[in-house]
């Protein structure tokens, strides 16, 4: 029995897919979902990757935005909870190990860790807990 449902794993891979075409190193920031001001690919502003999903044209149409304080909303969701519903994750913990920097050893932790831990978790497709 498969742990994340199809759309779960729909949507993890196009925004791994995303993160790795479309955002540049220098623009990826794992401490914030995004800058104050910021605005998608615009210089000198940055996001973490659930900021940048926000980006996603499809993902925006399905309701997944960022609030005048630049927090995820979904629906009438926001922040972690928005992150688990958008994604149709199990469990809040498993937005919490994918996004959040606490998850990461380190603090300067690139879009490609995310990356890549991202693709596992889809591969895998289990319960982390």
């Amino acid at each position: 029995m498969s742990y994340l449902s199809a759309l779960s794993k729909r949507r993890l891979l196009k925004l791994a897919d995303f993160l790795e075409k479309e955002v540049k190193p220098n623009w990826f920031n794992l401490n914030r979902w995004a800058d104050y001001g910021w605005k998608e690919k615009e210089c000198g502003t940055t996001a973490c990757a659930v900021g940048w999903a926000t980006a996603i044209p499809s993902f925006r149409k399905a309701g997944l935005k960022l609030n005048n304080f630049r927090d995820p909303i979904f629906k009438k969701s926001t922040n972690w909870n928005a992150v688990k519903k958008f994604f149709d994750l199990p469990s809040r913990y498993d937005a919490d190990y994918l996004f959040s920097i606490f998850a990461y050893r380190d603090e300067k932790s690139s879009k490609s860790d995310v990356i890549k831990r991202i693709r596992k978790f889809v591969k895998d497709d289990k319960k982390l807990y």
